[in-house]
């Protein structure tokens, strides 16, 4: 957590953090946030006593966030294996050749799925996505490897459009593109 956002106080019985900000030469903004449960309050004010006027004001009329019932939300999967199907059938397929579609469902069932397929999305870490990468990487398929980010990057990215996660977890690791070998033509006298 910030360093400007641990002081610790109690609003409506809920422990909220407080900071303030400079609003001029000698003047102060308190601002005071509640994030938990599904909740991510935020209010401020001039004054300590202000700012938690306005926060009791915006918590008697906050909601949680939708909460999973069984793995979705509002009839959304939130269990990577069945949100990426689901993705690809509803967004993807519709956009990609037939081919692509197989090789891209190939990939997943066969380098994704094992790796993640029954983890929350929520719960999934950059972590999890590198050690499926390296793992492609260290048995020498690089050009798998970046398909297999690349699935995983749009996959996520469609979570995000859905409000299911507010991140990419892919997002922040790091990608090299292998290096294509391509062939060189033949001289007049091999031909």
């Amino acid at each position: 957590m910030p360093a400007q956002f641990r002081r610790l106080i109690l609003v409506n019985r809920k422990r909220c953090y407080m900071r303030k900000h400079a609003s001029g030469e000698n003047t102060w903004t308190y601002e005071i946030r509640f994030r938990k449960d599904g909740y991510n309050i935020s209010a401020s004010g001039k004054t300590i006593e202000l700012a938690k006027a306005n926060m009791l004001e915006k918590m008697k009329t906050a909601k949680p966030k939708a909460a999973t019932m069984n793995g979705y939300i509002a009839g959304i999967p939130t269990v990577f294996g069945e949100f990426a199907l689901y993705y690809f059938e509803k967004f993807r397929q519709p956009k990609i050749t037939e081919k692509t579609y197989e090789n891209d469902l190939r990939r997943l069932n066969n380098h994704i799925l094992p790796a993640i397929g029954k983890k929350e999305l929520s719960k999934i870490t950059p972590t999890d996505c590198e050690l499926i990468i390296n793992k492609l990487k260290s048995a020498g398929k690089g050009k798998t490897a970046d398909e297999v980010r690349s699935l995983l990057s749009v996959t996520f990215k469609g979570a995000i459009a859905h409000g299911i996660i507010e991140r990419n977890p892919i997002a922040i690791v790091p990608h090299i593109k292998h290096e294509h070998q391509h062939g060189t033509a033949l001289t007049r006298e091999e031909e």
